[in-house]
């Protein structure tokens, strides 16, 4: 990395957490989650496919967000713990690798535990294409 690519990350890195309430993650304001975690899919040189894993992630919580107008991330994790979404559309989050994050994967898991299998098979390779990456 450049010093410019430095300076970008440090400051979408800033902005980023900034953002997260002394209160913690859960308690973040949706619209702030999803404008950070679309910040983040802009760090430069990131690991192949993270920021697109990021862009997704963030029209997933945007569409919790359209659709059960949840305020907070916490909320829109417990709308997908309580097993409200189309499970074809949690389906297609798990397939893409929206939820391999903590929040996302235990909440769908705990509600739609006939995905758990999936969410593992996803997390678990998208850990192992990081941890093999030159």
């Amino acid at each position: 990395m450049n010093d410019e690519e430095i300076r970008k990350s440090y400051d979408i890195a800033a902005r980023s957490t900034g953002r997260i309430p002394e209160s913690g993650l859960s308690n973040m304001n949706i619209n702030d989650y999803i404008a950070s975690t679309e910040d983040m899919s802009r760090l430069p040189n990131p690991p192949e496919g993270e920021s697109e894993g990021l862009k997704r992630t963030a029209g997933m919580y945007a569409y919790l967000r359209d659709n059960f107008h949840p305020k907070t991330l916490g909320e829109a994790n417990q709308v997908m713990a309580s097993g409200k979404v189309d499970p074809k559309v949690v389906k297609l989050w798990v397939e893409e690798g929206m939820a391999v994050n903590p929040g996302p994967f235990d909440s769908i898991a705990a509600g739609y535990p006939q995905f758990k299998p999936d969410l593992e098979r996803v997390r678990t390779e998208r850990i192992n294409k990081i941890l093999h990456q030159p």
